[in-house]
């Protein structure tokens, strides 16, 4: 694992080898074969509401949030596999969904067909993802995955450009991980704000 800088105090960037995050996935969830099965917590197997559930997210009330891309879905579901909500998406609005984070009221997403973070309100009475937000237009070139700080700064991995961005105020965003990868494809933090990074670096996955 290497370090690449800090942001503020106390909150370095780690790159992690593939290795350690696949026991890290490993321990929360399973998806394959349009299924997600939980290994802790005492999740009961979701199996026969998905096509291809793509990505996922849990919100401030553990509920489960899963992009399902095949079928143009974004579902809800309880800490026991409860189907709580689905609301659809039209794919011209939202072209190559990658990455989903939940934040309060809204849902974010990276946009790898039309290169920016999309926001959506988070519940719509009408079943369809109402988009309310869009930022870093000409910014980001194939942008992969994106996290919140506890700063509410996001991060994003901007695998185009083969760097990480942090936004500041005003729309700023500041470059860092950029020398780490070729493609850094996965962003998440820690309860430190700590960025983990996993991306192709030379030709393999990885960090130091």
């Amino acid at each position: 694992m290497g370090l690449h800088e800090r942001l503020g105090s106390g909150s370095p960037v780690r790159l992690l080898t593939a290795d350690i995050i696949e026991r890290v996935i490993s321990r929360m969830v399973l998806w394959s074969s349009g299924s997600i099965r939980a290994i802790e917590g005492g999740v009961a197997d979701l199996q026969g509401y998905f096509g291809c559930p793509h990505f996922l997210a849990v919100d401030q009330d553990g509920n489960i949030v899963v992009l399902d891309d095949s079928e143009e879905t974004l579902q809800t579901f309880s800490p026991a596999g409860e189907l709580l909500r689905t609301m659809e998406y039209d794919s011209q609005a939202l072209q190559v969904p990658q990455g989903i984070l939940v934040h309060g009221d809204q849902i974010f997403t990276c946009d790898w067909g039309l290169n920016y973070l999309v926001g959506f309100a988070a519940f719509s009475p009408n079943r369809k993802l109402n988009q309310v937000s869009s930022q870093y237009q000409q910014v980001l070139l194939y942008p992969s995955s994106v996290a919140l700080t506890s700063d509410n700064e996001f991060v994003l991995a901007d695998s185009g450009h083969s760097r990480v961005l942090v936004s500041g105020g005003g729309g700023s965003v500041r470059s860092i991980a950029h020398e780490e990868f070729l493609e850094p494809m996965s962003v998440a933090l820690d309860k430190d704000d700590n960025i983990y990074v996993a991306g192709e670096r030379g030709g393999r996955s990885g960090g130091a």
